[in-house]
């Protein structure tokens, strides 16, 4: 009862989409690899050029391009951990591993910009010489490789909640790069030494917004929260509108990574001898209409009540259907 004919005729569909996945997921480790090289590289000279021009948003932004590195890197391993196949020790693999680190990049990204907004608040008190021409050359090379790195993530940062912290973090030093450049140009042609703590304070605030949110959904998503971007309500009265399914009740809806979308739920129907061909049924409905390609259906007998929601009938037999990449 547990697997129907319906099923075998997705295998082309299953083997097709786990070979796209394993492809999208090597051209998004591709383009890790160079995002660490890049980023860690810059990182030693720009720290090099805060040291000598005695700028705070430099020495600031190279901290944060060390913390980038760091976050890309273990993005990167993130990746290819989660790649690994599921065991009867980690039956859903290691794709939660990707959601973890999203989670600790953006536990590290907040730290920086707190870092970042105390360092600018003493430099306000007491600003030191600053080199404005040295300061703007590597503010302006930094921010070409921050466009270079983050344009290579954003192609993939859609897909994976991993890749996107990892773009956020590149997307903020950018922010710090943009920021440093306008303190220099501020600074040469003013003399206004401040500038440099202003726009370091006015830059930790915009990366602790982003951080701060991103916090949020990885959190959501660790707590095994429905998915934002699906609305429940409709999903449950959709399969409640279904000749076939008489009620409905312990709907569960979470997903792993941000990504693929889980469900489980009890059907109560009128003949358990169709039990078959109402879980497909259903299946076909939660794929076609919701994207949910993984879900667990248990089904039972329904009480003469018509439709009814939330109703805890006795548990008669389960069937299961799986055509996502797990």
């Amino acid at each position: 009862m547990a697997h129907s004919h319906h099923d075998h005729s997705h295998h082309g569909h299953n083997h097709d989409h786990s070979h796209s996945h394993n492809h999208a997921q090597g051209a998004s480790a591709t383009a890790l690899t160079w995002a660490v090289v890049l980023t860690g590289g810059f990182m030693f000279a720009e720290f090099i050029g805060g040291l000598l021009s005695g700028s705070l948003a430099l020495i600031a932004d190279a901290g944060h391009m060390l913390n980038d590195s760091l976050a890309l890197a273990f993005a990167l391993f993130a990746l290819r951990l989660a790649r690994k196949p599921a065991n009867r020790q980690k039956t859903f693999g290691y794709k939660r591993s990707e959601t973890l680190m999203a989670f600790v990049n953006g536990l590290s990204l907040t730290a920086v910009a707190v870092l970042i907004l105390r360092e600018a608040v003493v430099r306000l008190f007491a600003p030191g010489e600053i080199h404005s021409e040295t300061m703007l050359g590597i503010a302006v090379l930094g921010a070409l490789i921050n466009i270079g790195v983050a344009w290579l993530l954003f192609r993939h940062s859609q897909g994976s909640l991993n890749i996107r912290g990892a773009f956020l973090h590149v997307l903020s030093d950018l922010m710090g790069s943009v920021g440093a450049i306008v303190a220099a140009l501020i600074i040469q042609f003013t003399g206004w030494l401040y500038a440099d703590a202003v726009v370091s304070i006015l830059i930790s605030g915009l990366i602790l917004r982003h951080s701060i949110g991103f916090l949020r959904e990885t959190s959501h998503i660790l707590l095994e929260g429905a998915p934002p971007h699906l609305d429940l309500e409709a999903l449950e009265q959709g399969i409640l509108a279904l000749d076939s399914v008489q009620g409905l009740h312990d709907l569960h809806v979470w997903t792993l990574n941000g990504g693929e979308v889980l469900l489980t739920a009890h059907l109560q129907i009128a003949d358990l001898t169709q039990a078959t061909a109402i879980t497909a049924e259903v299946q076909h409905y939660l794929e076609h209409n919701f994207g949910i390609h993984h879900a667990t259906l248990q089904v039972e007998t329904a009480p003469d009540c018509g439709p009814c929601v939330f109703n805890t009938g006795p548990l008669r037999l389960s069937a299961e259907r799986h055509t996502g990449g797990l």
